[in-house]
């Protein structure tokens, strides 16, 4: 008898509580639903202003990147800026902002002195993957295999110097994180790794503010080719 009590009692507490929680997870989270209009939102924009997604509304296109950031406690994910790095060579050659109305931004989770280390770690995170798709004749297997790998997922040589790099693209951050958290992208552990980063992601909205195309990365490795992501631009802004 004093379990069945025990039963209704939990029973009550759940039809209780159970509307706050809901509301609560709703205020938390607020994921890009495709075909949906996206919540507006405010990001800080390296060196200086603001960036609103009302502003480009009804305007342009928008591209909204999330690389990574870190990788490990005072590393970068150097895949980061390879995937950065491409889609400057793609601007310089096929002026893709003029050519679907586009807006590209690049969004990372932290304050803007960590920002700015990322943005000027730029030229070291391209020679590095030279290095490792160049790995010396005595090396381990492991090293030979990854090495294999970047060469046929990044075959492209791109190098920069630090005094003259090219930047298109603004580069938003956010120090609270709050749309990273708000769209569940935000990560203190991620692919094996504790340290405060994104799960890299790709968002392209229409000029009405809809969501048309959605990718989240399972791991680090998985990420949409600029070619491929040119394909979708085709496919919902022409």
């Amino acid at each position: 008898m004093l379990k069945k009590e025990y039963l209704v009692f939990f029973v009550c507490l759940f039809i209780f509580y159970s509307p706050q929680f809901l509301k609560a997870e709703e205020a938390k989270f607020d994921p890009a639903q495709i075909e949906q209009e996206m919540t507006d939102f405010t990001f800080m924009k390296y060196p200086d202003g603001e960036f609103k997604l009302s502003d480009v509304k009804d305007r342009k296109n928008l591209m909204m990147i999330f690389p990574r950031g870190y990788a490990n406690k005072d590393d970068w994910c150097v895949l980061c800026g390879y995937q950065w790095a491409e889609w400057v060579e793609l601007e310089k050659s096929d002026r893709i902002r003029e050519k679907y109305n586009l807006e590209i931004v690049f969004v990372l989770p932290y304050g803007k002195s960590t920002v700015e280390k990322w943005i000027k770690s730029l030229p070291y995170h391209l020679r590095k993957i030279e290095e490792m798709k160049n790995p010396p004749e005595e090396c381990q297997e492991w090293q030979k295999r990854w090495a294999a790998y970047l060469k046929e997922n990044y075959p492209k040589t791109i190098l920069y110097n630090e005094d003259n790099l090219p930047m298109p693209f603004p580069v938003l951050f956010e120090e609270n994180h709050e749309l990273s958290s708000r769209l569940d992208l935000y990560r203190t552990e991620w692919s094996g790794r504790n340290v405060e980063q994104n799960i890299p992601t790709v968002l392209i909205l229409d000029k009405d503010g809809k969501v048309v195309f959605k990718y989240i990365s399972q791991n680090t490795l998985d990420r949409p080719s600029p070619g491929y992501i040119i394909r979708i631009l085709n496919t919902f802004l022409k």
